[in-house]
């Protein structure tokens, strides 16, 4: 069904903002994921991937971002969307590498007043901290001698070393349910390193679809859906071929069928032009 009502999203002008990127793992996430699962996204920007999961699917949402300026933004979004969120401002590198930070972490997730399980559930739950079905994420994937950046905003959403992939599959082994999935995109350079990192974690590799920009280039994106603690066959998807023609002008009809579904109207702002006052009284978890 298309949907006629576009999802808004503000965004900081001078920052990194969400492309095709977003909107191809977005597409290749519903795949995967069971309508009232309990999903977190990892590094969620302005929120855009898991806005648009959770309208398709009616997930439990939970959204974890390290700078506070795209924090305020994602819940901003969430809230003139009629999406519901639990939106945490927090260091993944610092909470998936510590007990203390990660059982704030814990209890954000599963003591949420939203949660009406009975109270043996959640402490299972809690002493387990094994309570998600999904994992998503658009991690920085550039290394930073390719592409420098002076702006903070865009040098964070970038470049690997702010949230290395390794410190995902260390945050995604412990709070991910066995047989869960970690569904991510990332440069397929690294695509033998990816591999590796998996199996270091136990992860098997589930599926995975290669995007190129035509047919005749070279793939510059790869979509990854894991498994924990898996054992399947991977499934190889059909390539996704984003423009026809060698000026790449004109999207392929698969691209163009995404951004209709997509139905986003991106919103940028000036950081200077933000009345940031006015946005605190959104509810974000600091940790």
């Amino acid at each position: 069904m298309i949907r006629t009502r576009y999802t808004k999203i503000y965004q900081i002008k001078e920052g990194y903002c969400y492309n095709s990127d977003s909107l191809f793992l977005w597409d290749f996430a519903l795949l995967n994921i069971k309508k009232s699962s309990k999903v977190l996204e990892i590094g969620s920007g302005s929120g855009i991937i898991g806005i648009l999961c959770a309208r398709e699917k009616e997930i439990n949402l939970y959204q974890i971002e390290k700078q506070k300026e795209y924090a305020i933004l994602n819940a901003k979004n969430t809230q003139i969307n009629n999406i519901k969120s639990n939106i945490i401002h927090a260091n993944c590198n610092d909470v998936f590498n510590s007990k203390d930070l990660l059982m704030q972490f814990n209890n954000i997730c599963i003591k949420d007043p939203d949660n009406n399980e009975d109270s043996q559930t959640k402490n299972a739950k809690i002493n387990s901290m094994q309570y998600f079905d999904t994992i998503i994420s658009n991690p920085p994937f550039y290394a930073r001698k390719t592409l420098p950046s002076s702006n903070i905003f865009k040098e964070q959403a970038t470049q690997s070393h702010n949230l290395p992939l390794k410190t995902i599959l260390i945050g995604a082994k412990k709070i991910l349910k066995p047989q869960a999935k970690l569904i991510f995109c990332y440069t397929p350079y690294m695509l033998s390193n990816i591999i590796y990192i998996l199996r270091e974690f136990n992860f098997s590799l589930d599926s995975i679809r290669f995007v190129y920009p035509r047919v005749d280039k070279n793939a510059t994106l790869v979509l990854i859906c894991a498994k924990k603690n898996g054992n399947t066959q991977t499934i190889t998807l059909p390539p996704l071929i984003t423009h026809n023609g060698k000026m790449q002008q004109n999207n392929t009809e698969e691209v163009k069928s995404i951004y209709e579904r997509a139905k986003t109207h991106s919103i940028k702002i000036s950081q200077s032009d933000i009345i940031w006052d006015q946005l605190m009284n959104l509810r974000i978890h600091t940790i």
